[in-house]
């Protein structure tokens, strides 16, 4: 029953996401001679932690995190397992593939409360929560996050701290619990201030536009998407500014505003062509 139960959720969360993933050339992005020497099956623990940073960045990259997480296995090298375990749970989740992502994930926690690794156990937390979340399992998501929060300030790593905020703030919004979301989104918003942050605070500022929203001021929604885009231009983020134009085309329509709100969607709709994302094509035709 347990099963038919995550089926179902992951087969909602497929359904509503449709995200439709382009795999890039690595010939494109890394020169050939030095990718391979690179991404050859690690043999030494040094090997495995290159591979994993170089992957971080390259999600189509996934087999030759699978290699590093064998190796560090064969070596019983914990760290390295651990980091495998992580990329790969990313990984699986960015792909929708949920229950690999919860696998991977529930490993690496597992490991890391064995080894009292505290980053880990935060980062595991931290991930599992994202995960429920995306699979609407609001309950589980926070149970998740809010342990996930106190391991980051206990680290002090402000940008762990940051994101564990933002992601119980959208845990609050979608229960509909606006002033918690708008309490733990501004906390997020004030380290990333602090840090400079504009991936951050492009993000905080979409999300305190949405309470807003929610909340129908969208005098004050309007003011948090233009600095959403601000941010989102600022770092060049085609897909933060497409979301930020979407945004402020629903305001401007439930302002009945819809010339406006066509040159907006219009203006998503080019950016989102332009990045071939097919998870937010689909609405700016509403």
């Amino acid at each position: 029953m347990r099963n038919n139960n995550f089926q179902s959720m992951v087969s909602n969360a497929k359904r509503k996401t449709g995200v439709v993933w382009a795999f890039l050339m690595i010939c494109l992005a890394v020169k050939a001679q030095h990718l391979d020497s690179l991404l050859s099956p690690p043999v030494s623990k040094q090997q495995v932690d290159s591979v994993l940073q170089v992957t971080i960045y390259k999600k189509e990259l996934k087999l030759f995190a699978v290699k590093a997480l064998e190796k560090a296995r064969e070596l019983k090298y914990t760290e390295g397992m651990m980091h495998a375990l992580d990329q790969l749970g990313v990984m699986e989740r960015n792909f929708s593939n949920y229950q690999a992502s919860l696998r991977y994930h529930k490993e690496c926690l597992t490991l890391s409360e064995q080894h009292n690794s505290d980053y880990w156990m935060l980062r595991s937390n931290q991930n599992l929560g994202v995960l429920y979340r995306r699979l609407e399992v609001y309950p589980t998501a926070l149970e998740y996050l809010l342990r996930a929060l106190p391991l980051a300030e206990k680290l002090q790593n402000e940008k762990e701290t940051a994101s564990a905020l933002n992601n119980i703030g959208n845990v609050y919004l979608y229960l509909q619990r606006y002033d918690e979301a708008m309490n733990y989104f501004q906390q997020s918003l004030l380290i990333d201030r602090k840090r400079n942050n504009y991936q951050g605070l492009s993000i905080c500022h979409g999300c305190i536009g949405r309470v807003f929203e929610a909340k129908n001021q969208l005098d004050s929604a309007q003011v948090h998407y233009e600095k959403n885009l601000f941010y989102s231009e600022g770092w060049n983020d085609k897909n933060g500014i497409a979301i930020a134009y979407n945004s402020m085309g629903n305001v401007a329509k439930k302002r009945n505003r819809w010339d406006q709100a066509l040159e907006y969607y219009q203006k998503a709709l080019a950016m989102n062509l332009e990045i071939a994302d097919r998870k937010y094509i689909a609405p700016n035709y509403c």
